[in-house]
């Protein structure tokens, strides 16, 4: 489905909103992307600059950010743009708020917004964070870390580390909704940098 430049303002803005008053959930459900039409792009191209991200045999990425009149606003600030050469046909497509490019040929998708955290899709130090359950739902409560924990402690690559009898173990090597999961229970936890739950999709998966 292909969807205009006002509509597609409209589905990414109001994504980000639901995400963070959703608090039963880690994940973000949906896409990492939408379509666009030649429309579209011709659109972006007349009113906004488009500065060229990367340059590859399949595919090209791009970013619309300052118009070219001075006068109006780009309806998908920040949002990064593929166009990509699938059997012989150009297309084009948006990826979502959550989602940027990792590499030349990946995309990093990150599912876990704590709400200190509405913007940015980097910390520095990791994040901290404690998880109640309430019934059936799971409740995060950012920036919250054990009474003389460091803020940025020395951990063993990426995973998901709980805070148990005054240490901090790691209880799964990946960091992503799934195995969060699969290990949640009431507690501390600490996330490495980038402080998030991800996925990571191939460009060239996306079709």
């Amino acid at each position: 489905m292909k969807v205009s430049i006002p509509l597609l303002f409209i589905i990414l803005f109001v994504t980000g909103c639901a995400t963070l008053a959703s608090t039963d959930s880690t994940t973000q459900h949906t896409s990492c992307y939408t379509p666009l039409s030649k429309k579209d792009i011709a659109e972006l191209r007349k009113h906004f600059r488009i500065d060229t991200l990367i340059v590859q045999d399949t595919h090209v990425g791009y970013v619309a950010n300052a118009p070219i009149d001075g006068r109006r606003y780009c309806m998908i600030p920040d949002n990064v743009i593929l166009e990509k050469w699938n059997g012989g046909q150009t297309q084009y497509y948006a990826l979502a708020r959550n989602a940027t490019l990792l590499s030349d040929s990946t995309i990093i998708q990150y599912t876990l917004l704590l709400p200190s955290d509405t913007f940015s899709n980097s910390f520095e130090d990791g994040m901290w964070f404690y998880v109640r359950f309430n019934k059936k739902k799971i409740t995060y409560e950012a920036n919250q870390k054990p009474a003389g924990a460091s803020k940025k402690p020395s951990v063993n690559g990426t995973g998901i580390y709980r805070y148990e009898a005054d240490s901090l173990y790691k209880v799964s090597a990946q960091q992503n909704d799934v195995a969060f999961r699969k290990v949640a229970k009431e507690g501390f936890y600490y996330l490495p940098p980038p402080g998030r739950l991800f996925n990571i999709y191939p460009i060239s998966e996306i079709r």
